[in-house]
């Protein structure tokens, strides 16, 4: 389904590498349509530079970024609004390397 969005977005194939930037948007329909305009909008880019942009946990957040929609802005109002314990929870998971808190890495 995360494929079908993004090759939908872009007119790529649904391949390897489409499943790829879907794994590391983290399925998450905001990620995807950021992911598929960014392609879209940069004609020099393809669907591997744009896997191996988000593969780096550095660069993104930065790359799921267009204009007023941002993944982090977005993950990071959701937590807001976790309980504290929920954050802590969430946390303690992500530092231990769990993935019950989905998503890219937003420095919690």
């Amino acid at each position: 389904m995360s494929t079908a969005l993004l090759t939908a977005i872009t007119g790529a194939p649904a391949d390897a590498v489409a499943a790829a930037v879907a794994e590391h948007c983290g399925h998450l329909p905001l990620a995807l349509r950021i992911a598929g305009n960014r392609l879209t909008a940069r004609p020099g880019w393809t669907m591997a530079h744009l896997a191996d942009r988000l593969a780096d946990e550095d660069r993104r957040l930065p790359t799921l970024s267009a204009g007023d929609l941002s993944v982090e802005a977005a993950l990071a109002t959701s937590y807001d609004r976790l309980s504290r314990p929920a954050r802590a929870l969430c946390r303690d998971d992500r530092r231990n390397g769990a993935r019950s808190c989905r998503g890219p890495r937003i420095g919690w």
